[in-house]
């Protein structure tokens, strides 16, 4: 029993990934997550917080807390845990400014020991109104934010006209673990953590982990306009893949031929969620390595179907998140690139925007695809750490990617190598010069 908490309970592995890297964090906010949405119209915060408050009240995992006896990391349920909205009046600011002190308001620290690990605020900027929501990963992923703020406009839209909707009832968080304990005690953990350990054995060099401490990152975004969204759409279905799988294959063939080498690995981040899991507010992502051989001769139908195939192998061994798995995530290299495709599904909130202020930490490369069904629009973000890249060569690289992916889409039978990216130079200072991450080790 830690405080007035009672019924400790042990981590996922997930969770104790981010516990760690949140100790090993000097800002403590590289795991804060969420999204500002700008609202189409005023709400009456008092029945929305009303809302959120029964959400909050139905999930375990929002009312968790963590702590440490020194050997081990524990989860346990505050029962004092309630939602609150603060309002925050920005008028006049101008949008850098305004964008500025969003940031700075997702960034704020969370006390994993006490808790709430979330935090809602209505924004209030001259004539526009925006809700901003932000959560600790260790009790939320993408997925599950959007979930909660769905079921918390379902339960405001019932009672702004009259009626009564009751938040879902969630199973235990504890099912969870149990669910896990029982997998650690199955011959599949065995067969996965098997699998990963050949891999790391096999690939001698690739995937090396880094120790280096937390990078800070910057990022770029930019929505794919309505046409190349649409065709996105029409290929996975000519192609039988899902959009994901698709826009994971163009992605790849983009580091390809950004980079003009075999890359080394990728990391593919996943929802993870189970049909038991399907109702739970929770952390369930995975990042899943794959090993991609791409083919220069191959046309994106080829590679599509080869990604789609390496994907299928690697996912009957996610659910296996050891130190294993963990040698490739960790590895921070331009050449091990990370692709995350985000599916959010905000229901009936009365929203015109979102701008995602967070998503944990960056190392190395990373290419984000939100897909806001709400919006019916697909917004793509780049992000590397600060030891590969600037805003500017960012920027450059994003203008690119939305080029190659309209190119890809406009002919999918055109082999991969024949599309050029890059000249010598500027390949060069990405492959060795930002690769070069080698560090002077200080005298004794």
């Amino acid at each position: 029993m830690h405080g007035n908490y009672q019924d400790p309970y042990p981590l996922t592995d997930a969770q104790l990934k981010v516990w760690y890297g949140h100790i090993f964090d000097q800002t403590k906010c590289s795991f804060n997550i969420g999204d500002l949405i700008e609202l189409m119209q005023p709400i009456e915060v008092d029945v929305f917080e009303r809302s959120l408050d029964q959400v909050v009240a139905s999930s375990d995992s929002l009312r968790s807390v963590f702590f440490s006896d020194g050997e081990s990391v524990f989860a346990a349920l505050n029962p004092n845990v309630r939602a609150r909205i603060s309002t925050v009046v920005y008028n006049g600011a101008s949008e850098a400014a305004f964008y500025q002190m969003m940031q700075r308001l997702m960034q704020e620290p969370f006390d994993l020991s006490k808790g709430p690990l979330f935090a809602f605020s209505y924004i209030v900027w001259d004539e526009r109104r925006f809700l901003l929501h932000r959560y600790h990963h260790l009790i939320s992923d993408g997925s599950s934010f959007s979930a909660l703020i769905k079921r918390a406009f379902l339960i405001y839209d019932a009672e702004m006209g009259g009626e009564r909707v009751y938040p879902v009832n969630e199973p235990p968080y504890r099912l969870v673990h149990e669910r896990e304990a029982k997998y650690k005690n199955s011959p599949q953990y065995s067969k996965d953590q098997t699998y990963w350990s050949e891999l790391a054995r096999s690939l001698v060099g690739a995937g090396s982990p880094s120790e280096l401490p937390l990078e800070s990152f910057e990022s770029v975004t930019a929505v794919i306009d309505t046409k190349t969204f649409k065709l996105l759409r029409n290929a996975a279905r000519e192609l039988d893949v899902s959009i994901p799988v698709l826009f994971t294959s163009i992605s790849l063939i983009f580091c390809k031929k950004l980079l003009g080498v075999d890359l080394e690995v990728a990391i593919i981040a996943l929802g993870g969620r189970s049909g038991d899991d399907k109702e739970v507010i929770g952390l369930f992502s995975r990042l899943v390595p794959v090993f991609p051989k791409l083919l220069d001769g191959w046309n994106v139908q080829q590679t599509t179907l080869h990604v789609a195939a390496i994907l299928r192998k690697s996912l009957r061994h996610s659910r296996y998140q050891g130190p294993e798995v963990d040698r490739f995530v960790r590895s921070g290299s331009i050449s091990s690139p990370t692709i995350n495709y985000m599916k959010y599904d905000y229901g009936t909130a009365p929203m015109r925007a979102v701008r995602c202020l967070g998503f944990g930490p960056i190392r190395g490369f990373t290419i984000n695809a939100y897909e806001r069904t709400n919006l019916d629009q697909l917004v793509i973000e780049l992000a590397c750490d600060d030891r590969h890249g600037t805003v500017d060569w960012l920027n450059g690289t994003l203008h690119r990617f939305l080029n190659f992916v309209e190119i890809i889409l406009d002919n999918v039978s055109q082999p991969i190598g024949s599309i050029e990216l890059l000249e010598d130079q500027e390949r060069h200072q990405i492959l060795v010069e930002w690769n070069d991450t080698s560090h002077p080790v200080p005298e004794a």
